[in-house]
C-alpha cells in the first residue's frame, strides 16, 4: 500500500511549486509591462492607428490593401514607444522613489538590473526602427525624431531643469499620429500636421492638472 501521507505531502509540494512559478510568471510579465509603460504604448496607438485611418482615407486608399503597411506601423511604433519608455524608466530610476505612482517600479525596487533595462529599450527601439522602415523614410524619421525628443529633449534634460518639461515632453505626445499618416503617405497633408497641433496642444492642460494635484510629489 502505498503511504498516503507522503503521497498528500508531495501533492502539495508540487502543487505549491506549480503555484508559485505562476506567480512569478504574472510578477515578471507585470515588471515587464511596468517597464514599458503599456499604458503610454495602447494610448499612443490610438492616436498612431488613427493617422493611419485618415491617410487611408484622404488618400482613397483599401484599408485591405495595406494591412502589411497597417501592421508594420502598429508593431513598429508600439516598439519604439515601449523603448522610449524603457530607457525612461532607467533615466529616472534615481528619482522614481520620491513619487507614490513610481515608486513600485521594478527599476526603482531593484527586482531588475538597470543594466538591462537600458538594454530592452535600446533593443526594442531597434527592432521597431526595421520595422517602421518597411513602411516609408518618412515614417521612420519622425519615429526616430520622437524617440529622441523624449530621451534627450525630455526625459534627460527638461524635465529635471524646467518647469516647461511637459509641454517639451508633448512633442514626443503628439508625434504618434504623424508615423501613422507619414507610413502610408511620405508627403505629409496639412491634416496630419492637424492632428499633431491638436495632440500637441491638449497635453500641457492634462498633464499640468495631474501635476496639481500631486504638486507635493513633484516638488520633492
Amino acid at each position: 500500500m502505498p503511504n498516503s501521507k507522503a503521497y498528500g505531502e508531495a501533492t502539495i509540494e508540487t502543487g505549491t511549486a506549480s503555484l508559485n512559478s505562476q506567480i512569478e510568471k504574472a510578477s515578471m510579465w507585470k515588471d515587464f509591462t511596468a517597464l514599458i509603460k503599456i499604458g503610454i504604448v495602447n494610448s499612443n496607438l490610438i492616436t498612431t492607428f488613427t493617422g493611419i485611418w485618415l491617410a487611408l482615407h484622404f488618400s482613397g486608399q483599401s484599408f485591405l490593401n495595406n494591412l502589411d503597411i497597417v501592421l508594420f506601423t502598429v508593431i513598429g511604433s508600439s516598439l519604439i514607444i515601449a523603448g522610449s519608455c524603457s530607457i525612461n524608466n532607467y533615466i529616472d530610476r534615481d528619482i522614481d522613489h520620491l513619487m507614490e505612482r513610481t515608486k513600485a517600479r521594478p527599476t526603482v525596487t531593484g527586482k531588475i538590473v538597470p543594466s538591462k533595462v537600458l538594454w530592452l529599450g535600446l533593443v526594442l527601439i531597434t527592432l521597431g526602427t526595421i520595422f517602421l522602415m518597411f513602411t516609408t523614410m518618412t515614417a521612420t524619421v519622425i519615429g526616430l525624431l520622437g524617440v529622441f525628443s523624449y530621451v534627450v529633449l525630455y526625459s534627460l534634460w527638461s524635465k529635471r531643469q524646467l518647469v516647461s518639461n511637459t509641454i517639451i515632453g508633448s512633442i514626443s505626445g503628439a508625434v504618434p499620429p504623424l508615423i501613422g499618416w507619414a507610413a502610408v503617405d511620405g508627403n505629409l497633408d496639412i491634416i496630419a500636421w492637424s492632428l499633431f497641433i491638436l495632440m500637441f496642444i491638449w497635453q500641457p492642460p492634462h498633464f499640468y492638472a495631474l501635476a496639481m494635484r500631486r504638486v507635493e510629489e513633484y516638488r520633492a
